[in-house]
């Protein structure tokens, strides 16, 4: 059983991929993804020498294109999202390789990420396996996955969510779960370590009633509930109106946002009920 990391790298984040591709291992592939949106030439000569790497270049701007792109040309029987700010151990790369050869029934897995030493735990995990029955927030570095079972249900991200998106910034990977279990795949929770990330990110900074956060929660709503979502939104509002108040946030423009963000999503559903092709510019280089 072999393992491809799916790296999503843009413009001069390439620069920190010798960092995440440290692990040379026969059952290890790495598939980086570089969205180049600037005219700086970036050299990848160095990468080229090694025959465990394969490099697209692709010109559009969003993580969830570039997972989309990793999805498309993936080749491994096991496969894990990753990015240009995170580092592996072999015992991470035995954790996923040994969790799918064990548990033959699980498609989807969510792991756990590890903070280097001195930071605090980067979520409060839960100690047990379990399946999921409903989709919860996690991070896209924390789930692997079958190639064949996410290209058997045709299950992509939904390019309107992620980072690089103007409006909806983030939750793309609980949507991406949320299909996987719509679409009958299966989806456990493994309490191991797979991957190391800081334990600071821009997401955790804002605050729960800002405008973004708002604007998510709403698109989110949507793209999950439908078109319930506009009441769940305003019965959301009326339950927050005070503390929102104590917060010292404008009410107003926090239902303003969610309602905006679920109309949104909801007139443009169809449009993205099917899988966008991307544009890349070109493979750098093949498997060997």
């Amino acid at each position: 059983m072999n393992i491809e990391i799916l790296i999503s790298t843009y413009n001069d984040g390439i620069k920190n991929i010798d960092d995440v591709c440290r692990i040379q291992d026969i059952r290890v592939r790495y598939l980086i993804v570089h969205q180049v949106t600037s005219d700086q030439k970036y050299e990848y000569s160095h990468l080229d020498k090694r025959n465990d790497i394969k490099i697209i270049i692709a010109k559009e701007r969003g993580v969830t294109k570039s997972r989309n792109i990793a999805i498309k040309h993936a080749s491994s029987e096991i496969c894990l999202f990753s990015d240009d700010d995170v580092a592996y151990k072999k015992e991470y790369i035995e954790n996923i390789l040994k969790y799918f050869e064990k548990y033959k029934e699980t498609d989807v897995c969510i792991f756990k990420i590890e903070t280097p030493e001195g930071e605090p735990e980067y979520d409060e995990y839960k100690s047990y396996t379990f399946k999921l029955k409903e989709s919860i927030g996690v991070g896209t570095i924390q789930i692997a996955f079958r190639l064949k079972s996410i290209r058997r249900e045709n299950i992509y991200f939904d390019e309107r969510f992620g980072a690089g998106n103007d409006m909806l910034i983030g939750a793309d990977e609980k949507i991406f779960i949320h299909d996987c279990i719509k679409k009958n795949v299966n989806v456990y929770y493994y309490p191991v370590y797979i991957v190391e990330h800081p334990f600071d990110s821009t997401q955790k900074k804002l605050h729960k009633y800002d405008p973004k956060n708002a604007r998510l929660a709403g698109g989110v709503d949507a793209r999950i509930r439908g078109a319930i979502s506009i009441a769940r939104t305003l019965g959301s509002f009326i339950r927050h109106y005070k503390k929102i108040k104590k917060e010292k946030r404008k009410p107003f423009v926090y239902i303003y946002n969610r309602i905006y963000s679920a109309i949104y999503v909801l007139l443009t559903n169809k449009k993205y009920a099917k899988y966008i092709p991307e544009h890349i510019i070109k493979i750098q280089k093949e498997y060997e």
